[in-house]
């Protein structure tokens, strides 16, 4: 895997430093995973994949493409909204369904909002 990691970093065409930074940490973590001192973590492993968009299985066992599909705009938008602050399924699912919604209907229901919250 440390490989694979360390092709994932070229491809973005990232020092070790910024590669570690977006995923919040060390060069010297880095370093570790790169040179296969230490593995992935599950909760980094997980955040490793969502932030460089990996395809878990190619990363574990190098079958498939490296990259999974490219999400759409939205998508990536909702995602970094849930990452950023801790947002629960049923928000983020009240978020998606708000975003799907015509202006005119997600107008009504900002007023409607405006009344309850008060």
């Amino acid at each position: 895997m440390n490989n694979r990691i360390k092709q994932v970093r070229k491809y973005y065409g990232l020092s070790q430093t910024e590669f570690g930074q977006k995923i919040g940490v060390t060069i010297g973590v880095i370093r570790n995973l790169e040179s296969g001192i230490t593995s992935l973590s599950s909760p980094l492993l997980e955040l490793f994949i969502s932030t460089y968009n990996v395809n878990p299985m190619w990363l574990k066992t190098g079958d498939g493409d490296m990259l999974l599909p490219a999400l759409p705009e939205s998508e990536l938008v909702i995602k970094k909204l849930v990452s950023e602050y801790s947002l629960s399924d049923p928000v983020k699912e009240t978020i998606t369904r708000f975003l799907n919604l015509s202006h005119k209907e997600q107008d009504a229901l900002v007023d409607i909002m405006k009344k309850i919250i008060r």
